[in-house]
């Protein structure tokens, strides 16, 4: 029933789109025909998409964006090309793949972003008009600042849609803008080249510009997509000891669901957000080396396990900052008389805080609260307070 109603939404802002594009393409300056067709490109350009090192996946139509703003003539051209061609683009995902997951959150953020993102540029462009500053530095610089201020704009409507407000924070946000900067300054690039070229080559300036992006997206393509081998094959690392009934079913990806949000919330870099989850998803790996397995579902809390785990990860160099994650993962936060251990990294104390909570909540089957509050016991020594307030927070207990 929920997805019935988010697919009439989708194309309730269909309709939307395409009654605005129709009222704005009547006060635009610029023809029917100029406009239909930048509107086909933006449409086509947006079926074509490229994963960023944050997992995200930026359209291709980004670039036509740019080339299109310094193109048209004024704001409600830029406008109704923006709302038809986003209206085009869902039109053309539903005939072709029909109902798409996250329709309704990803057409939000490409009407916003194509908003702001227009909103910026013509700004820039006519306070550099009052300055009498022209010419290709005036062009370089837009562009330099719209990409800038649009990656932080992209990233906070992406966790707000993804997480709300209760999650922002905004080291995240500025950590996750500069590690998608690669993807979005090549389709930036693209889109200025072109509209620098245009008024002087015409048609000519479109494989000069697309043809560097698409040695730039084939790199972009085969790097990510073994990225997400390593992904998937960790997540398959992490079902044997469950398969073989040595540890608890959905135990390592509630952990890692745990930890992910934990490590959103402490304002985590992505790349270490990312080997968190890894560290959550493989931190029991060592109960297939345990030969007696009833020793290895009692025995939680063993360094030895942890040992175990961390010597298997440590296979793959790739995994080494994993492994160090693992192998701490049992050793309490801070010992008698001192502060926090400088050894126990924060990764390794929010392993340590979620996979406990989900082993009081689904093998002693304590309620949310009693569970935090176990853990709040624990918190002298064993459990960083600090993270277990966090747990709260994240369940809502």
């Amino acid at each position: 029933m929920a997805e019935r109603y988010l697919r009439y939404a989708v194309w309730l802002l269909v309709a939307l789109s395409l009654a605005a594009g129709s009222f704005w393409g009547q006060l635009a300056e610029d023809s029917w025909y100029e406009i239909g067709l930048w509107a086909a490109a933006l449409a086509l350009a947006d079926q074509i998409r490229v994963e960023a090192p944050s997992s995200a996946r930026h359209a291709v139509s980004l670039a036509v964006a740019v080339a299109a703003i310094p193109s048209l003539s004024d704001a409600w051209s830029v406008a109704a090309v923006f709302a038809f061609g986003l209206a085009a683009s869902r039109i053309i995902m539903g005939w072709i793949h029909g109902p798409i997951p996250g329709a309704l959150s990803t057409f939000v953020r490409q009407a916003a972003g194509l908003a702001f993102l227009a909103t910026i540029d013509l700004s820039l462009f006519a306070l550099f008009d009052a300055l009498a500053f022209e010419g290709s530095g005036a062009a370089l610089v837009a562009v330099a600042v719209a990409l800038v201020l649009w990656l932080f704009f992209d990233g906070l409507v992406r966790v707000y849609l993804e997480h709300g407000l209760g999650d922002m924070s905004i080291p995240f946000i500025i950590r996750l803008m500069w590690r998608d900067w690669p993807v979005v300054a090549s389709l930036f690039g693209s889109g200025a080249l072109f509209g620098a070229a245009y008024p002087i080559l015409g048609w000519w300036s479109v494989p000069l510009s697309v043809v560097p992006y698409v040695f730039t997206h084939v790199a972009f393509s085969r790097y990510f997509g073994a990225r997400r081998t390593y992904g998937q094959m960790i997540r398959a690392l992490s079902r044997i000891a469950e398969i073989a009934g040595i540890s608890d079913e959905g135990h390592a990806d509630s952990t890692a669901s745990l930890c992910l949000a934990i490590g959103l919330m402490a304002g985590m870099h992505p790349d270490e957000l990312t080997e968190l989850e890894y560290a959550a998803l493989l931190h029991d790996i060592g109960r297939v080396s345990v030969s007696d397995p009833s020793l290895s579902l009692a025995t939680h809390q063993s360094a030895e396990l942890a040992t175990l785990s961390a010597a298997i990860i440590g296979q793959a160099s790739y995994l080494n900052g994993v492994a160090e994650i693992v192998a701490n993962q049992y050793m309490p936060y801070r010992q008698p008389g001192q502060g926090s251990d400088p050894e126990v990294g924060v990764a390794s104390r929010i392993v340590r805080v979620a996979a406990e909570y989900d082993r009081l909540i689904h093998e002693r089957e304590l309620r949310e609260l009693d569970a935090i509050e176990v853990l709040h016991r624990g918190s002298a020594y064993d459990y960083d307070p600090e993270i277990v307030l966090m747990l709260r927070e994240v369940v809502g207990a």
